[in-house]
């Protein structure tokens, strides 16, 4: 009999994958009998070791570890109670392959495993008669997890580098994924700097919209992501000089362009620290004129660096 058998099921946060995590566990708790469960849990444990541990506190007979693979591949990684050691098997489908298709695919495989691999194989064989009299379970649902296509708002602290001045200031930006590799940007900064030529302050204001496209993207066992961003920027660069006669500031708008490189660590599906690195360049450059008088020219191309953190929603 089936009865008591438990298999607790840790799967990666994300709902673009629920159709195969709920396939996968239909298919399991199909294939092992009408009384075995399997717990769908989204979580990412720190180590083996934890894994058990929250096996053992939920009184799972075995704890199963669901894993993305780079190229499309997923892995089932398995332990048995009462057994030393782990089981892996990996698994590779086309594109074409519905997720639900795929998830049952992997659970007849995990099913087999268990029968044949586990401890848990004669607790498992059930009486044909009592077989064909089992109703089959429901498949459960998925557990709510992160979503893959996130809204994330990230706030920096911002250093920018130009022939003029070196300015420091702070942003703002917020981004939405339509696609897992593909999201629309908006931001906000300013920065301040002493002008090197002048007695002088040059103060920016900018607004920016774009693109931002992950190069690598984050997953459970690799915990980080490299992505590059293209924006239209908007910048008021205002300059302020003090003289006899008192301080002057005179500013105007400059459309321009800038592309950043950002590379993120997340601590949580939901709490990032980056640091990126990019260049703006500015449709022309603004000559700071005194006394009919060329003094200094407020360059068109500026360095960026920034370091900050990010919330994913």
């Amino acid at each position: 009999m089936s009865a008591g058998v438990v298999i607790l099921l840790l799967v990666p946060p994300g709902e673009a994958q629920a159709p195969l995590i709920a396939g996968l566990a239909a298919a399991t708790s199909r294939s092992l009998g009408a009384e075995a469960r399997v717990v769908v849990d989204a979580r990412t444990p720190a180590s083996d070791d934890e894994a058990v541990g929250l096996a053992d506190r939920l009184h799972a007979n075995a704890v199963v570890t669901l894993r993305w693979l780079e190229g499309g591949r997923v892995s089932l990684h398995a332990h048995w109670s009462g057994q030393a050691g782990w089981t892996d098997r990996f698994f590779s489908f086309q594109e074409a392959d519905a997720l639900d298709e795929r998830g049952r695919t992997i659970g007849f495989t995990l099913a087999t495993m268990i029968r044949t691999e586990s401890p848990l194989g004669p607790a498992l064989e059930t009486p044909p008669a009592a077989a064909a009299k089992a109703p089959a379970p429901p498949a459960p649902p998925a557990a709510p997890s992160w979503p893959r296509r996130p809204f994330e708002l990230e706030a920096s602290a911002q250093g920018h580098v130009a022939a003029h001045a070196t300015a420091w200031g702070g942003g703002l930006r917020a981004a939405y994924f339509i696609a897992p590799r593909a999201g629309l940007t908006v931001g906000a900064a300013w920065y301040t700097g002493a002008m090197k030529d002048i007695d002088g302050r040059v103060d920016v204001a900018s607004l920016s919209v774009g693109a931002k496209v992950p190069l690598v993207l984050a997953a459970p066992e690799r915990p980080f992501e490299l992505a590059v961003s293209a924006e239209a920027a908007l910048s008021h660069e205002a300059v302020s000089r003090s003289g006899a006669a008192g301080s002057h500031t005179e500013g105007r708008w400059v459309p321009g362009a800038r592309l950043r490189v950002t590379a993120a660590w997340f601590f949580t599906p939901h709490v990032t620290a980056f640091a990126g690195f990019g260049l703006q360049a500015n449709f022309g450059e603004t000559d700071i004129v005194v006394n009919g008088r060329t003094e200094t020219t407020l360059s068109a191309y500026r360095g960026t660096g920034e370091l900050g953190g990010r919330v994913r929603f």
